[in-house]
Formats: C-alpha cells, sequence, structure tokens
C-alpha cells in the first residue's frame, strides 16, 4: 500500500510503501480509493504539525469504493489519510455517487461545493438578489459562483486575484468581475452592481476585502465567512455592521444527511456541465509534487488519482 506522509512542517511530503494496518472499528471499513482532493485545510493542518505527532497522513476527502459501489468520505478515520491506495472511513457518514459521474469530477462537490452551497444556505438567498463572491478565483469560490446564479441570483459578482480564471468565470455564471488591487475596492465593487450595493457577500478571503464587500453591503444584506485566505483579522467599520448579518459556516456543523442532499443536487449540475471547477489531475506517484504545486497556489485544484 501507498500512501503520501509528512514527517516535518514545512518540508515536502513523501510516498511510502507500507504495509497494511487497518483495523476496523465497529461501523468502520477499509475503502479502496478512487481519487482523492488536496484543499487549503489540509495544507494548514499540516503547517502546524508538531513532531510528536509525525509521521502525519495527508488528505481530508475521497471519493472511495466500498463493495462496487462509490461513495464520497470526508474525514477518515485518525490517523489515516485519503491521498493513499486505501483508507479507514466511517460507513455512516459515506455519501453515494450517483452512477455515471467520474470520481474526479463528483469532489466539485465535496469540500469547495458544500462549503459554497450552505454559504447560500446560511444567507438565505432569494431569487433576484445580487451576490458578491470574495475569493471566486479559488474553488470554493468558483463553487460558489455557479451556484449563486444556479440558485436564481439576480447578479454575481467575481472577485479574486487571477485575472485568467476570472475571464473564465463571466462564462460560468458571473456577471462582472473585479480584481483585487487592495485600495479602492469597495468603490469598484460598487460600480459592478446594480444600485451600487449588493444583498449577499460569500467571503473565502476575510481582512481587508472582507472590509470592502461589507462597505458596499446593503441594510438588510448578509454576508457569510467560510474562509481567511486573505487574513486573519478584519478591521471593520461599526456603520457597515448596522443593520446588516455578519455570519459564517464551516462544513463539519452540518449533518451527513444535509451533505447527502446537497451533493446529490450538485451532482445533477456537475453531470450537465453547469458547474465546473479548475482541476488539475496527478498520479498517486506524483502527489508529493501536486502537493507542493497545490501549496505553492497555483490555482488550481489538485485531485489524486491512485
Amino acid at each position: 500500500m501507498r500512501e503520501l506522509v509528512l514527517h516535518r512542517a514545512g518540508q515536502r511530503p513523501t510516498l511510502r510503501a507500507c504495509a497494511h494496518d487497518y483495523v476496523p472499528g465497529q461501523g468502520e471499513a477499509v475503502v479502496t480509493v478512487l481519487a482523492a482532493a488536496i484543499n487549503p485545510h489540509d495544507v494548514r493542518v499540516a503547517a502546524s504539525l508538531v513532531p510528536g505527532n509525525a509521521p502525519l497522513r495527508l488528505g481530508m476527502e475521497a471519493v472511495v469504493e466500498r463493495d462496487g459501489t462509490a461513495f464520497y468520505a470526508n474525514r477518515p478515520v485518525p490517523p489515516y489519510g485519503t491521498i493513499a491506495d486505501r483508507t479507514l472511513v466511517v460507513t455512516d457518514a459515506l455519501i453515494p455517487v450517483p452512477q455515471g459521474l467520474d470520481p474526479v469530477t463528483a469532489l466539485t462537490a465535496g469540500i469547495p461545493g458544500l462549503a459554497a452551497w450552505f454559504a447560500l444556505d446560511r444567507a438565505a438567498l432569494s431569487a433576484g438578489e445580487s451576490v458578491i463572491v470574495l475569493g471566486a478565483t479559488g474553488s470554493v469560490g468558483q463553487a460558489a459562483v455557479q451556484l449563486a446564479r444556479l440558485r436564481g441570483a439576480g447578479h454575481v459578482l467575481a472577485v479574486g486575484r487571477r485575472t485568467d480564471v476570472l475571464a473564465r468565470l463571466r462564462d460560468r455564471g458571473a456577471d462582472s468581475v473585479v480584481e483585487l488591487r487592495g485600495t479602492g475596492d469597495a468603490v469598484r465593487f460598487a460600480a459592478q452592481l446594480p444600485g451600487g450595493s449588493a444583498d449577499v457577500v460569500v467571503d473565502t478571503l476575510f481582512g481587508p476585502p472582507l472590509a470592502a464587500a461589507l462597505a458596499v453591503l446593503r441594510p438588510g444584506g448578509r454576508s457569510v465567512t467560510i474562509g481567511a485566505s486573505a487574513a486573519s483579522t478584519s478591521e471593520i467599520a461599526s456603520s457597515s455592521l448596522m443593520g446588516r448579518s455578519l455570519l459564517s459556516h464551516r462544513n463539519s456543523d452540518t449533518s451527513v444527511a444535509q451533505k447527502a442532499v446537497a451533493f446529490a443536487a450538485m451532482a445533477e449540475q456537475l453531470r450537465a456541465g453547469r458547474l465546473v471547477v479548475d482541476t488539475a489531475v496527478y498520479a498517486l506517484a506524483d502527489a508529493a509534487t501536486a502537493w507542493e504545486v497545490h501549496a505553492a497556489g497555483a490555482g488550481q485544484r489538485a485531485v489524486i488519482v491512485p
């Protein structure tokens, strides 16, 4: 068996061959990994690795096979990871993957899709409302732009730093795009929005970008933070909060049943080609390279296929 492990924070992970050491407990099963994704959270966990917890088995989500059926699996049984030939999972947490949906594509409905889906739920998006997606060029942001459009948003403003991805988002549901510059962003957001303001903000960045977006959030508007890739703190004017809701979401706060409903709905959009996230596919033999490329901010979601 092969698995990607990290021995020390800041070092390149290694692919090691090891003996099958899984001992399933009650309600657990050994499954074959069909495709595993690398997510920003994986990189953050790896960066905080202390020597006493090494080696760290990497990967937190995958599409797996059990008894000939494909399932989506999130958070394998510790200490195992998903960037491996096999892993250990809790069977009650498995979510069926519809037939005909390939494992790589199905992973879009995993961590990034679920974060975007539930952020829009948390914001109680109504048809016709305008939405700002901060960090739209990341995998969660790309999903949020498209899901906002599919769920009836009247205007979707995609905000990010990668101009090539912003250009593609114009063909994937964004009505307008703004490249983040760090100064004057609120003015440029307003210039792209109907009436100069938005009803909803989906925030994967936090920091100054959120402060800029809140400045153009209309009274009664809702902002939902699901990430903090720009900064861990944000200086927000009190006038931007009065009469508005500042909310947050974590996928871990939702039940397996809720995730299964959202996953199935997104699977239909994926099969129809209406939900697309930029993805780079690597063989398991190249998983260490995929990890480094993703950690460096390549702009594409990395998926490992054993």
